[in-house]
């Protein structure tokens, strides 16, 4: 039964479910969806000095230099780095940008600090990377001419002598071992034997296309470590999914996003994948940030009328299970004008609020739904607002086999946000569908002339295929895929639990439940056993684990 064709299928209401207020909650819950930085913040006690990341073999003086970074202690910083093979050589300019920060994460990645723990990799250098630089490259102790160094580099006597710390150098062109230039090996359990990828660790080999079992290992590192492939999955098949959640986790680990898997990029996955999936949440500190979690709930048309009864149930639900109140434009207006958020300016739609819904991190923060349905005028204005601004749009409804959400009859065009112009479901009504919003006037890839805020966002989309909208976010210039995480259903589900889905979604954020909670639920509640056909999030690689 697909949701374009359904009668009223009889279902037993979910359970009412009683949103957390004020948990009260010890430590380890206040933490969650903070960032690091956020953490220490939050727990340091007043007046304790900065708490540095890294602080195993702290040499004083180096600074914490990141991408972005300018001057002397850049240029002394890329020099270390070509002191300790740095390949390709880095251009001793004093920037820090993203072939330096591609060379310190291949460096991270193969070096231990002072206490012999592997660095962490994240491309920052702190004082544990400076050390192991320092003793990488002979860059870190005290020089006597033509003689010793000790310290940071090891021992160095004569001009082509013996180097040890660093590794080992016999007549200035003879064997190099430890930590300064042993072929690099895979340590990982999911990649570790493998002859493909080992070639591509050691810079043998890059990897853009292709088949095999060596690109199984690959997606799976990528899945387990929160980056979707939402339609294919691990297959195998070197394609655009792969190429895009092996870009994510180069922009957000290596730095410098090709979507080619090299030798800096092997390295990282090597040191970063999971064995298993992590669970990961919300960048709830970012959604909580303004003390309000704004919701934009958006129905789309039906033509049988079936989503009449779920916007009555809707309204019920958000005031019974979510514990919210049924409040006015000028209750919303309060609220939008105490977080700094601009009112929206789109008409039409209601409000359901409740100040201090919820705690966070000692602060309270206030929730606001606004539901707009298709009988709004200007329903369609108002969720195209809602994804620019809101911190959550919600569109429930016809996923229109895959082309985007739809607020007016199907052989219309002027109520669709026609996020993706591709045929990329293969029913025999795409075709019909895809002629019938061009024919009605619908304006393709429509987001790529939408201005979207800076902003941390999440956005789902309930209905049919809406998995398909994916591909088309990614590929579209206006969209920050670090700030923007989307939800959408890989198959066809039920018009009957479309209250279900909408209440349960809003109760989730409120209760700051993982996303994979969020997914294990709602599938569930849909009665989707097969993961593949189930809800997708996107997104995830640089959320927070749970």
């Amino acid at each position: 039964m697909t949701l374009e064709q359904r009668d009223r299928a009889a279902r037993p209401d979910a359970s009412p479910r009683v949103v957390q207020a004020k948990d009260g909650g010890g430590a380890a819950d206040r933490l969650r969806g903070l960032s690091y930085d956020e953490q220490v913040q939050m727990i340091a006690p007043p007046g304790a000095a900065v708490v540095q990341r890294e602080v195993a073999g702290a040499a004083t003086g180096n600074p914490t230099l990141r991408k972005g970074a300018k001057g002397p202690d850049v240029e002394r910083l890329q020099k270390m780095l070509n002191g300790a093979g740095a390949s390709p050589q880095l251009l001793e300019d004093g920037d820090f940008g993203n072939k330096t920060k591609t060379a310190v994460i291949a460096f991270q990645s193969t070096h231990k600090d002072a206490e012999g723990k592997p660095l962490g990799v994240d491309g920052v250098v702190g004082q544990a990377t400076w050390g192991a630089l320092g003793a990488a490259s002979g860059g870190g102790g005290q020089t006597t001419t033509g003689g010793q160094t000790t310290g940071g580099g090891g021992q160095t006597t004569g001009g082509g002598g013996q180097t040890t710390g660093g590794g080992q150098t016999t007549g200035g062109g003879g064997q190099t071992t430890g930590g300064g230039g042993a072929p690099a090996t895979l340590s990982n359990p999911l990649f570790a034997g493998d002859a493909t990828l080992t070639k591509v660790i050691q810079g043998q080999k890059t990897i853009s296309s292709g088949k095999g079992s060596h690109i199984t290992k690959v997606q799976t590192a990528l899945m387990n470590l929160g980056y979707d492939l939402p339609v294919f999955g691990a297959d195998g098949g070197w394609g655009g999914e792969t190429v895009e959640a092996l870009g994510q986790f180069q922009n957000n680990v290596v730095g410098q996003r090709t979507g080619v898997l090299d030798q800096a990029t092997m390295a990282a996955l090597d040191k970063s994948a999971p064995a298993a999936a992590v669970e990961k949440t919300l960048r709830y500190g970012e959604l909580f940030k303004d003390g309000l979690l704004d919701f934009t709930v958006g129905v789309g048309y039906d033509e049988d009328g079936y989503f009449d009864y779920e916007i009555d149930q809707i309204r019920t639900r958000l005031e019974t299970s979510a514990g919210l109140k049924k409040g006015s434009a000028g209750d919303a207006k309060r609220l939008y004008d105490k977080a700094g958020m601009p009112v929206p300016s789109a008409g039409g739609g209601e409000y359901y609020l409740k100040e201090n819904a919820l705690e966070y991190n000692g602060q309270g923060v206030n929730v606001l739904v606004r539901l707009v349905t298709y009988q709004d005028p200007e329903a369609k204005k108002a969720f195209l607002e809602a994804m620019q601004q809101s911190d959550v749009a919600l569109y429930t409804g016809h996923g229109r086999y895959g082309s985007g959400p739809d607020f007016d009859h199907k052989e219309k065009g002027e109520g669709n946000i026609w996020i993706n112009p591709e045929q990329t479901v293969k029913d025999s009504g795409t075709a019909g569908m895809y002629h019938k919003l061009e024919a009605g006037g619908a304006k393709k890839d429509e987001l790529k002339n939408v201005s979207f805020d800076k902003k941390y966002k999440v956005w789902f989309f309930d209905g049919c295929n809406t998995v398909h909208y994916m591909k088309a976010i990614r590929q579209t210039k206006t969209i920050d895929p670090t700030k923007t995480d989307v939800f959408g259903w890989g198959d066809e589900i039920a018009t009957s639990t479309t209250d279900v889905d909408v209440i349960s979604f809003v109760e989730a954020l409120m209760a700051q439940k993982s996303a994979q909670q969020i997914i294990t639920d709602l599938n569930r509640k849909n009665n989707v056993s097969d993961p593949k056909h189930g809800l997708h999030a996107e997104g995830l690689g640089d959320n927070p684990n749970a």
